[in-house]
């Protein structure tokens, strides 16, 4: 049997969820070039058919075939030949109408004329205009254009009008008259009776996943509709008596002064009129009440199109509601409680237990016949004394500033060769030389400050039992930095990593989120986009983004605070790296929780400790040997360390180890990323 002229053939479809089966073995066919409406009440299936034959949804058995192809295993193919419109169509806010055709034209490599385009759907005027600055039916235009834009043999509209006014209404009906004096076939969805018995050759109407009829609007409004009504208005009862004698039947409404006539054909209607103007039995207007498509719906499926709702107090209705879908959506109540607890927990355990000693790395390289001298164990104790640190004792054959750097610590103590005997040169001098101790520190750490001003003290208190105060014993100050840095260019690594980190988690779960409920995802469903290429691209945006913060970061840091960092090739590697992992796990994130609200105070919840534990506020060292561990672990503290070993020290082959355990991580959730993300919401 010949079939090229189907446009789509379904036969015994079936499409399951668990237990409940949406689509029940359903059977039709549609000519290619005509406009098929497929009707249904809500949850009836019509949603489920679409999506299947879009190719988004598997069939649990049966078969259907789009153009001749078979949608089980030809679904890229299908792809290309059809356009699709979605329900609650959006597309991209801050993109323009022809940006917006270019870039879907672009992801099916079309060469369509997109201006062509947009003088069919009657948006010459608004080529240039934003799509967020559009009216309804301007964007539900702007839809049908869209899914033009690969020059499609069939196209899906999803309720194309839902929402309009009638006027915006019947701009869309021209531009689907239009679709079909172009030779192509259109599959309609909608609630609007009206709009179906109007514009289709074929209408389908679908009940509990059933297929209930099928035929023209005419047949089935012939088939199941009622017949049409009659009204005179203003006679009296005589009129009834009259036209019952012509075989049909007839109702006197005493209230109104009305009767209502049941016509059998449209030609009743003449001879109605003669019989009553021969009897000379006066009426005012005529008023014919055709059956309509609505009334063959009702009569099918029992049910309305359209609800309403009571008129209560709006404000306790939403209220109400609000509380409800609250307390229904269980990650919304997760982070709300979540996030507090986060944040008690996390500052007790940082402030609570906080080490108020301060961990002393000390080398003593006075020694005498292997022996430390006794002024060096006298400072040692003083220092011990203060019970302000943990002394640790460091062995003479290390490198003091190169043990510093390479355990990062944040200061050291070095007691230099000959300090004894200078002390006793400087008491015999009256303080006209003096003994020298070396601190090595970190600027970037604030601890460093406040070590340095307890040595000072014990110090001062030395040289007062020594003397009347002079300074026999002084601190010389090294920094563990190549050169010297304001505390603004050791603060501005971790500013850095935090934006890079902020800037990209909050993006990814902000985009995937609204995608997926504006409906975005699914528009890109019916491309050939693939997700990883979308998420590739995501990926190398927000990169791009943390490179403008990285940037901004700088630039204002150089203007105004007289930074002196510049970054190196290895900082915007790991910056990259950076984003490349936290736009990961705000993918993620964003797939569990699918709210975007929530899903923001999710992504909080994960960033807001993170920039605490991994070491940007707070010293490490200072920590509960318990939160260190976790700080060990934190994604961020290896960027922080990365970005201050190349930018700070110097030294971007130390932090080569760093940007590798980043990458590597960024790499896992991309894909992991890449493997969860559903554009098709089963």
């Amino acid at each position: 049997m010949d079939k090229n002229h189907l446009a789509i053939e379904v036969d015994c479809l079936v499409k399951k969820y668990g237990d409940l089966t949406a689509v029940d073995s359903i059977s039709f066919t549609i000519n290619k070039g005509e406009i098929f409406s497929f009707l249904g009440p809500n949850g009836a299936g019509k949603t489920t058919t679409v999506e299947v034959l879009e190719c988004l949804r598997k069939p649990t058995s049966g078969r259907a075939y789009v153009l001749g192809f078979d949608i089980s295993k030809d679904q890229d193919e299908i792809k290309k030949k059809i356009g699709v419109l979605p329900q609650e169509f959006n597309t991209f806010d801050s993109l323009t109408v022809r940006e917006n055709l270019q870039y879907f034209a672009g992801m099916f490599g079309s060469s369509v004329d997109i201006d062509s385009l947009i003088k069919l759907v009657d948006l010459e005027d608004k080529r240039n205009e934003q799509y967020k600055k559009l009216s309804g039916g301007l964007k539900q235009r702007l839809g049908v254009a869209m899914a033009l834009v690969n020059d499609p043999e069939i196209v899906f509209l999803d309720e194309p009008t839902g929402g309009l006014d009638p006027k915006a209404r019947h701009e869309v009906w021209n531009v689907i008259r239009g679709l079909k004096k172009q030779g192509k076939t259109v599959f309609l969805t909608t609630h609007y009776m009206e709009e179906a018995e109007v514009l289709s050759d074929t209408v389908t109407i679908i009940h509990k996943g059933k297929i209930v009829a099928t035929g023209t609007p005419e047949e089935l409004i012939t088939r199941y509709g009622q017949r049409n009504l009659l009204i005179l208005k203003n006679t009296d009862k005589a009129a009834v008596l009259l036209i019952e004698t012509l075989g049909l039947e007839a109702n006197f409404d005493s209230d109104a002064g009305d009767v209502k006539v049941t016509l059998n054909h449209s030609s009743d209607v003449s001879e109605i009129v003669k019989a009553l103007t021969l009897k000379q039995i006066v009426f005012g207007e005529l008023q014919l009440r055709r059956s309509s498509l609505e009334d063959v719906f009702l009569n099918l499926t029992g049910e309305t199109v359209e609800g309403g709702g009571d008129a209560m107090n709006r404000v306790l209705i939403d209220l109400k509601a609000s509380f409800k879908m609250f307390f229904r959506s269980k990650a919304a109540v997760f982070w709300t409680l979540a996030f507090p607890c986060i944040l008690i927990l996390l500052f007790g355990a940082i402030f609570s237990e906080m080490d108020s000693k301060y961990s002393l790395y000390v080398q003593n390289q006075d020694i005498v016949a292997g022996e430390p001298t006794s002024a060096s164990r006298n400072f040692i104790e003083a220092l011990n004394l203060t019970d302000a640190f943990n002394l640790h004792i460091l062995d003479l054959t290390v490198n003091a500033t190169r043990y510093a750097l390479d355990h990062e610590l944040s200061y050291m103590l070095v007691i230099l060769e000959g300090f004894e005997n200078d002390l006793g040169i400087a008491i015999g001098s009256g303080g006209a030389t003096n003994a020298t101790i070396e601190f090595i520190y970190d600027q970037s750490q604030s601890s460093a400050a406040v070590v340095m001003g307890i040595l000072n003290s014990v110090i001062n208190e030395m040289n007062k039992m020594l003397s009347d105060g002079a300074d026999y014993i002084v601190v010389q100050s090294k920094t563990i930095a190549p050169k010297r840095f304001s505390f603004m260019d050791f603060f501005l690594p971790g500013m850095i990593a935090m934006s890079a980190m902020t800037t990209s988690i909050f993006s990814a779960v902000e985009i995937s989120s609204r995608y997926r409920e504006t409906g975005i995802f699914r528009k890109l469903a019916t491309t050939p986009l693939r997700r990883i290429e979308w998420i590739l691209s995501r990926t190398l945006y927000l990169i791009f983004v943390s490179f403008i913060g990285m940037g901004v970061i700088l630039v204002l840091g150089i203007a105004l605070f007289d930074v002196k960092i510049i970054p190196d090739p290895m900082s915007l590697i790991l910056v990259a790296t950076t984003s490349m992992l936290f736009s990961g796990m705000g993918m993620i994130l964003s797939r569990f929780v699918k709210d975007p609200e929530t899903a923001g105070a999710a992504a909080n919840a994960i960033t807001f400790p993170m920039m605490f534990l991994s070491g940007s506020f707070f010293q490490l060292e200072q920590m509960p040997e318990f939160l260190r561990s976790i700080a060990t672990v934190l994604p961020l503290t290896y960027v922080n360390n990365g970005l201050r070993d190349t930018m700070i020290m110097g030294e971007p082959h130390r932090a080569i180890m760093n940007t590798i355990i980043v990458a590597v991580l960024g790499v896992i959730c991309l894909l992991v990323g890449a493997w969860i993300t559903k554009w098709e919401e089963e």
